[in-house]
């Protein structure tokens, strides 16, 4: 598997981990998701993904509204989040 993460990296110019995972078909876990993309996060994105990283057992079970509230974000921004991932909406990650 190496090899093919060589080859990849060398044909698209150093991608990012979640960009070789995705070529290679392997799906990428949501933390690693968000961890990945953090330094490119909006201010808002950035603290709803530290909370996760925080609190991951709570997060999980949260709504998109108690998980703004809890940053003190919008609803539609907790929403954007999950799209800037990749998913549907929030429900779905």
């Amino acid at each position: 598997m190496f090899v093919g993460l060589q080859k990849c990296s060398k044909r698209y110019n150093n991608p990012d981990y979640e960009t070789i995972a995705t070529l290679i078909g392997f799906n990428v876990p949501l933390i690693e998701k968000i961890q990945s993309y953090l330094p490119r996060f909006t201010p808002s994105h950035k603290k709803i993904a530290h909370f996760i990283l925080s609190y991951r057992d709570e997060a999980a079970f949260m709504t998109a509204k108690q998980l703004a509230n809890a940053v003190s974000v919008s609803d539609a921004a907790v929403i954007r989040f999950a799209q800037f991932l990749g998913y549907k909406g929030f429900a779905e990650s």
